[in-house]
């Protein structure tokens, strides 16, 4: 299966999993974000990015942020029956 890149960033999911791999959680935070930043970003994997994002959060102590993130999240999934 081809790897998903951005084009408008050059950031891949791939790139995101590495630096999970690293516990380099400002990378996955920054990485998550530039991506989420596109327009043709699936509902599916923008609730996965917001997760990411969320777990980095919370790794770097940025409670506030992680919780605005599960938020989001969860709100993304209800719009688009994701979940119920």
């Amino acid at each position: 299966m081809a790897e998903t890149v951005w084009q408008q960033t050059g950031v891949s999911l791939a790139q995101i999993e590495r630096a999970r791999r690293d516990f380099d959680w400002p990378r996955v935070r920054d990485l998550a974000t530039q991506i989420l930043e596109q327009d043709d970003v699936a509902p599916e994997t923008a609730v996965d990015l917001l997760r990411q994002r969320a777990t980095a959060h919370e790794h770097m102590g940025q409670i506030d942020h992680a919780l605005a993130d599960l938020e989001a999240a969860v709100s993304q999934a209800q719009k688009n029956d994701l979940i119920r």
